[in-house]
């Protein structure tokens, strides 16, 4: 009971306080970090290697499930800490029944008005979603349209557009992937064969697949109607319910890389169509003439004449309100002269949201980092959702839809909000798992417990008995690594962004901020790295630039242990930090450090020199570092990034402490890893961004762990050894655990060349093809020259696989479900 009651101390004696200090104007960080990782040392990245890793994960997980496989993840929640909400949609017929669209974590169903959630989106590749709508001509079609509306990361791209015609059980995916951002979706009330689509296209490409798109069979086939800009998109559409014909849709420049990011400009316009979209207009009476940002377009449900827009300025704060009475011929100004200038909180780009009372046309409502309205046309207006700080409504509203004249459900960064006294009072009424984890921990004290630190959500416990049970926040800001003393149960470290460390001791009610000993102006990490010792609970580790070590925690100071580690190039220079830690569990002296800038290094003397060990790495985002706990000398690191033409490992293994390295990566498909864990000598475990791996042979072959887990990015790892089971944090739906023992039933066996059967090849040596006759077609094939770099791959079709190899010799892997097939050859003459 102790333990509980102290969570609940922290919770309302820090968070706010804690959470009011953070700067508004931060919102693109955690996608910047996102971004950064998986680019570096480019600017952008590839987006067409980030789609064949999707579609090498989706083919490896139909052959592993061609296997009988009993091990299933387990959905530990949390299910009442919402993640982020981009879209709602609301039955036609049935006003029971809603769907969700998340950021990064698919849509979801109820059918009793949130008592209970259903994820209809599992089978989908790429969860993030833009928009949903039904077909008004029959409500068993529904439409979802994939990628983050909002556009703050890259890595929340989608893959177009995709219609369920039996209510949300089967999915088909109906074009128009290449515009990866899709932002609003409508069918003809008249013809359900027409289907008009906004879209955004490639956020970090200036390109043509972007702008206004319509079909007129039904998906068959779509023909762009509108493109405003190779850097601009249509963020908002709207149509006339009683004439389709007439249309309305608004322009947004949005351009977002590593060194470049725009999301303002002159192609920010309201365009109206007469002729079903064959033909445009640009209006202008009484609208800004001048370069703007995103636009917010609603039509009032009362009389299609009367159109809304919100306009967002150049400095990201709200510009102005404008109201046309003759279909956009004339636009007068809504005052908005006591809304605070601050309710976009300088970053309005993720927002552009106006609703208004479908019974009252004076009723209106700004969707901000807080909720606006008014009930008097602009004369004056009100905070309609309590303050964000203190978590009743979370904060940063997206999508806001009248169930009634007091009746509303309200869309946030946190989860689904319902009033049904016209704002009077707010309910959560989302349970739904799709909060974004950066790290996660379990307690040595409770196996029961995990810990977790949250996008936007701080850090929180779960606290019951069951997996849906309710879990609680008791740290704000955005979390990261938990650190439970596996000693003294009383304290527990919390870290929040760019690296600031908390320590609570629940028998003296005492919080330490950890802030003494470094110089705050040094470069440090959005995710900071923080580990304790493996032999002392009283000495932590942390890093900016240099690695940190303190004594005699949490009452010590910060000592530097290294000198800085990173370079001092103006390219990135606010990005080169350290980005990971650890340290040997055989020898406590030995540390490693790896960097944002590609870096690696190794102190064999308790951090008193360190040595360079980058040679042999590709240079990119190093991700992580984990010390073998049986050899001393043996160490894993882990690397981010697509590029394209680059097949470049992303998964290396040294046993000299890092003076030499060979890769691991086995049949891996080139995808960031961002977490590794050690289960015995031959058996380890890595979070990518396609889910969880495994491997019994130290890296020569990987699966995707479990049958069920969904193609998601995986942030965090952690064994769970009183249960024996893993748990996984993931970037969009929350955690995972699953049974090792299960697992490892599943996983190959084989150790080394002699262990798998041998098969024969010829001819051997060969030119130019070698052919098998052993293995079952079907099976998938990976060739790896002699330093461990796949070569080449697929699936076995036909006996004989046509090679394009320089001379050489090269290992060959064919794995069926039944047993892993290997040989060598020999390529000559080629």
């Amino acid at each position: 009971m102790r333990k509980y009651f102290f969570l609940f101390a922290i919770a309302f004696s820090v968070t706010g306080c804690q959470d009011n200090a953070n700067k508004m104007d931060e919102k693109y960080a955690p996608y910047e970090h996102f971004f950064f990782q998986r680019s570096f040392p480019d600017s952008t990245l590839d987006l067409s290697v980030m789609l064949k890793s999707v579609e090498k994960s989706r083919n490896l997980f139909a052959f592993n499930q061609a296997k009988t496989s009993e091990a299933e993840w387990l959905q530990e929640g949390p299910f009442n800490i919402g993640g982020r909400l981009n879209t709602i949609a609301v039955h036609p017929e049935d006003p029971s029944t809603w769907i969700v669209g998340t950021a990064g974590g698919g849509a979801y169903i109820t059918n009793d008005e949130g008592a209970t959630w259903a994820n209809l989106t599992e089978s989908l590749s790429h969860l993030p979603i833009g928009h949903i709508t039904f077909d008004p001509n029959n409500t068993e079609t529904i439409y979802i349209g994939t990628g983050d509306v909002n556009i703050s990361g890259t890595v929340y791209i989608g893959n177009g557009l995709y219609r369920s015609t039996d209510g949300g059980e089967n999915w088909e995916n109906i074009g128009l992937q290449e515009t990866r951002i899709i932002s609003k979706i409508i069918v003809n009330p008249d013809n359900s064969d027409q289907i008009f689509v906004a879209t955004m296209g490639i956020p970090f490409e200036a390109g043509p697949d972007r702008g206004l798109y319509r079909s007129d069979d039904g998906g068959e086939s779509w023909e762009q109607i509108l493109f405003v800009s190779e850097t601009a998109g249509i963020i908002d559409l709207v149509m006339n319910p009683e004439d389709p014909s007439v249309l309305y849709a608004a322009g947004w420049n949005r351009i977002r890389t590593n060194l470049e990011s725009i999301a303002s400009g002159e192609d920010a316009k309201i365009f109206k169509s007469v002729d079903g979209g064959d033909s445009w207009e640009v209006l202008t009476s009484g609208l800004p003439s001048v370069p703007m940002s995103r636009i917010g377009l609603y039509l009032w449900e009362g009389n299609p004449e009367v159109l809304f827009a919100l306009y967002v300025n150049p400095s990201f704060q709200l510009e102005g309100i404008y109201k046309s009475i003759d279909a956009g011929d004339s636009f007068e100004t809504i005052p908005t002269f006591n809304i605070p200038p601050n309710a976009l909180g300088g970053f309005g780009w993720y927002f552009g949201k106006i609703r208004v009372n479908p019974t009252d046309q004076d009723e209106i409502s700004v969707l901000g980092v807080d909720l606006y309205s008014t009930t008097n046309g602009g004369n004056s207006w009100l905070m309609s959702a309590p303050p964000w700080f203190e978590y009743i409504v979370h904060a940063d509203k997206h999508d806001m839809v009248y169930l009634g004249p007091e009746d509303i459900l309200l869309a946030t960064d946190g989860g689904l909000y319902r009033t049904t006294n016209g704002a009077a009072t707010w309910t959560d009424v989302d349970r739904i798992p799709n909060t974004q984890f950066y790290r996660i921990a379990t307690s040595p004290h409770d196996e029961n417990l995990i810990y977790g630190g949250a996008q936007d959500n701080g850090t929180s416990i779960s606290v019951g008995d069951e997996p849906t049970d309710d879990w609680l926040r008791f740290f704000g800001g955005d979390g990261f690594q938990p650190i439970l003393d596996p000693l003294l149960e009383n304290l527990t470290y919390m870290t929040t962004q760019n690296g600031s460390f908390y320590c609570y001791d629940s028998d003296f009610g005492e919080l330490f901020y950890l802030i003494d000993g470094y110089t705050a102006e040094e470069r440090v990490n959005w995710d900071a790295p923080f580990r304790m010792d493996h032999g002392d609970n009283s000495i932590l580790y942390m890093a900016r630039e240099r690695v940190y070590r303190m004594e005699d925690a949490p009452y010590g100071i910060w000592e530097p242990i290294s000198p800085v580690l990173v370079d001092d190039s103006d390219i990135f220079f606010d990005r080169r930090n350290v980005s990971t830690i650890a340290q040997s569990e055989v020898n406590g002296e030995v540390l490693y450090a790896g960097t944002s800038d590609g870096k690696a290094w190794v102190s064999q003397n308790d951090g008193d020199e360190w040595v360079d060990i980058s040679e042999g790495l590709p240079g990119y985002y190093v991700t992580d570092i984990k010390a073998s706990p049986f050899n001393e000398g043996e160490v894993l690191i882990s690397v981010s990034g697509y590029r394209d033409n680059d097949e470049t490992p992303h998964l290396y293994l040294s046993s000299d402490y890092g003076q030499d390295w060979i890769s691991v990566s086995g049949n891996l498909e080139e995808m960031p890893i961002n977490h590794i864990e050690i289960y015995d000598e031959t058996t380890w475990f890595i979070a990518s961004d396609n889910g969880v791996y495994i491997t019994g042979n130290n890296g020569i072959n990987w699966q995707r762990a479990g049958a069920n887990f969904p193609f998601v990015v995986v942030a965090d790892l952690e064994i769970q050894e009183e249960t024996n089971r893993l748990i996984a944090g993931t970037f969009g739906v929350s955690i995972f655990s699953i049974d090792i023992e299960e697992l490892l039933e599943d996983i190959v066996s084989s150790t080394s060349f002699e262990a798998a059967i041998k098969i024969k090849l010829y001819p051997n040596p060969t030119q130019d093809y070698i052919t098998t006759s052993e293995a079952p077609a079907g099976s998938e094939y990976t060739i790896f020259n002699m330093s461990g770099k796949i070569v080449l791959q697929g699936i076995l079709s036909h006996p004989r696989i046509e090679l394009n190899l320089p001379d050489g010799t090269y290992i060959i892997d064919i794995q069926s479900p039944e047993a892993l097939y290997r040989n060598k050859f020999i390529v000559i003459g080629s």
